[in-house]
């Protein structure tokens, strides 16, 4: 599982080009598309720009409600106005795969009512909640770091955020016990990114050169500039 320097450049090479695809698509998105056209933006960029050619998984366009099922793939919906689109999707590039998840407005920015099903204006709070759990645990990823630990730590952080907005009512550690954090965050924190893509123990430690796929929606602070 310990990457070379060479073994990583390419998967550097694969993260950026699966950036770039994801901004094509925040780009190209607006009301009456089909989840199905921005894949298929995705797609081509892949394909003409690095020859990607196989999907690391199956691509992921989740908009409005399709985005609360986990790894909804059919992606038939049309996108609405001021809904907030879900894309989970990557290339893989000389056989090394990349993940990453976008959230961002189908219209290109956060309004004061975002959403077709939201009544309250929470959308952006939310947002930025997951990105700064996102980022917090990004700085903590080192060599010798228990992967146990940091999974405790987002949940933790993202309870602490959400007692803030005032959609959960409690202290931490209490909802924490309670396993609160799995109504929010299922999927756990992430997974080893390799030459497949595969879950990784809670029990595992992380080790110098291993590199990982941010599993709180990793780039997502590319969504806010476009």
């Amino acid at each position: 599982m310990i990457k070379s320097e060479e073994e990583v450049e390419v998967m550097k090479i694969a993260a950026e080009a699966s950036a770039e695809g994801h901004i094509r698509m925040m780009r190209k998105c607006r009301a009456g598309l089909l989840e199905l056209h921005l894949m298929g933006h995705f797609r081509d960029y892949g394909l003409f720009a690095y020859n990607s050619k196989i999907k690391p998984y199956p691509d992921i366009v989740a908009s409005g409600p399709n985005a609360a099922f986990m790894h909804y793939d059919k992606n038939q919906r049309e996108i609405q106005p001021k809904e907030m689109i879900l894309c989970d999707c990557a290339y893989r590039i000389g056989n090394y795969c990349a993940d990453i998840t976008t959230t961002f407005p189908s219209d290109g920015k956060f309004t004061k009512k975002q959403g077709y099903y939201f009544a309250i204006n929470i959308i952006r709070e939310i947002y930025e909640l997951v990105l700064g759990v996102n980022k917090a645990i990004q700085k903590e990823i080192k060599a010798g770091v228990s992967w146990m630990n940091l999974e405790v730590l987002s949940y933790k952080l993202l309870l602490s955020g959400l007692i803030k907005l005032g959609i959960v009512k409690g202290k931490v550690e209490n909802l924490y016990m309670k396993l609160i954090h799995r109504l929010f965050m299922p999927h756990s924190l992430g997974h080893l990114l390799v030459m497949f893509l595969i879950r990784v123990g809670t029990g595992s430690t992380c080790r110098g050169n291993r590199v990982f796929a941010a599993g709180i929606f990793q780039q997502e602070n590319r969504a806010q500039d476009n």
